[in-house]
């Protein structure tokens, strides 16, 4: 089974790009479940639990509406692995990542009106230059390809991600998520945003830095 993550700096459109990705049965791209994680081995249950079809249990009570087995290539795709990025590393060294890079300030405006709608997390920074930061050290150190945000209304821009990933590019699909807003729903996000599991994990990660 093949892991692969995408990333990138909050309203990159990291969730468009899953969406994209999700190619049964090549592959499952997943959005957005790293918040409901308080550590490394959190993330790793729920890769587990993807590789088998089935996203359940603490990120939610239904039974995904993915299930199939099994997919040959399993994806996360979030802008929180950026800020964990050398746990989840280490956990799998050999993945490939997709780097999405969008102008920070663009990006910070979109962010905080976003976090407008459901109050800003308190772990979370509304500067993103440490996440900035965070994803130049991540190309540095991982096997990535990094694709401006633009990049993803070019159709071989994106199909090169594919190929790279070894992943069928499906043109039809593209044109039609390329005329749609994919983004989260706070409302029905599968945890707490205000509480998440994930300011453990973010902390957890600081006092490893400072250490």
């Amino acid at each position: 089974m093949s892991v692969f993550f995408v990333t990138g700096l909050p309203r990159s459109r990291t969730a468009w790009l899953a969406n994209l990705l999700c190619v049964p049965p090549a592959s499952l791209c997943v959005h957005d479940i790293v918040g409901g994680c308080a550590g490394i081995a959190d993330l790793q249950e729920q890769v587990e639990r993807l590789e088998g079809g089935r996203l359940e249990g603490r990120l939610g009570t239904e039974a995904s509406p993915y299930q199939a087995s099994p997919y040959r290539k399993v994806g996360v795709s979030d802008p929180l692995l950026a800020l964990v990025w050398e746990d989840v590393v280490d956990a799998w060294p050999e993945a490939k990542w997709v780097v999405l890079r969008r102008e920070r300030r663009a990006a910070e405006r979109s962010f905080g009106g976003f976090l407008a709608r459901l109050g800003a997390p308190p772990a979370l920074p509304m500067d993103l230059e440490p996440w900035e930061l965070a994803l130049d050290a991540l190309e540095c150190q991982a096997e990535t390809r990094a694709l401006a945000w633009e990049g993803l209304d070019d159709a071989e821009m994106v199909a090169g991600v594919c190929d790279w990933l070894r992943l069928p590019f499906r043109r039809e699909r593209f044109e039609m998520l390329r005329r749609m807003n994919v983004q989260t729903i706070p409302e029905r996000a599968p945890f707490d945003w205000r509480a998440a599991p994930f300011e453990h994990w973010l902390n957890e990660r600081k006092e490893k830095s400072w250490a």
